[in-house]
């Protein structure tokens, strides 16, 4: 009797757990925008959560030609569909290299790479 109830408390955690990740999740889309004249990446992630502020985009890193230029931390989401950033990287050449990485507070995270024209 006591074994066949620690398997049931096994199966149930274990549910519980599989439930969680499946709530969690990356980004859905990564859509990186260089403005030339201001030197300005926006950055949009696409991640849909019913509460931004426990479920939401939590860092960005953004690299130039191999470079890490900046780790952005968030602590929640703007909103419950779209997040987005803003980064200052100055006047880059053509054929740059950008690439940032989106990473969910629960789980998961979702890249692009851009090269300046």
């Amino acid at each position: 009797m006591r074994r066949s109830a620690v398997v049931v408390i096994l199966a149930v955690g274990l549910l519980f757990s599989l439930s969680a990740v499946v709530m969690a999740h990356p980004p859905s889309k990564l859509a990186l925008e260089y403005n030339r004249e201001s030197g300005v990446l926006t950055v949009r992630a696409w991640h849909s959560v019913s509460d931004a502020g426990s479920h939401y985009v939590e860092s960005y890193e953004v690299t130039v030609d191999g470079d890490r230029r900046y780790t952005l931390h968030a602590s929640s989401q703007q909103g419950s569909g779209e997040a987005v950033a803003l980064f200052h990287l100055g006047k880059l050449k053509d054929e740059t290299e950008i690439h940032v990485k989106a990473t969910c507070n629960k789980f998961g995270s979702l890249e692009r790479t851009i090269t300046v024209e």
